[in-house]
């Protein structure tokens, strides 16, 4: 999705979806941390060639991975249609 403009990256995240909902398995390599949390069932976090975390996107979140290796805090924010997003911020 890199140098993609919004509404083609939507299309690719929506192509990810339809498989997930089909049970393919999807790996997807990406930086986009607060999308990595929104599409991934599972994270697998690389820091120096080693694997430093691996579970789902809410022990992500709630572990020292983020601000560690990223430099970044996670926050909630909820939408006016009350879909709750993971964020990052600067720490």
């Amino acid at each position: 999705t890199a140098n993609l403009d919004s509404d083609f990256r939507q299309k690719v995240y929506s192509f990810i979806d339809d498989a997930r909902k089909k049970n393919r398995a999807v790996i997807l390599v990406m930086h986009h941390i607060s999308e990595a949390c929104r599409l991934a069932d599972k994270i697998c976090v690389l820091d120096k060639g080693h694997i430093c975390f691996e579970g789902i996107p809410k022990e992500f979140c709630a572990s020292e991975i983020p601000p560690r290796v990223f430099g970044v805090s996670p926050i909630e924010y909820i939408g006016s249609n009350g879909e709750t997003t993971i964020l990052f911020r600067p720490k």
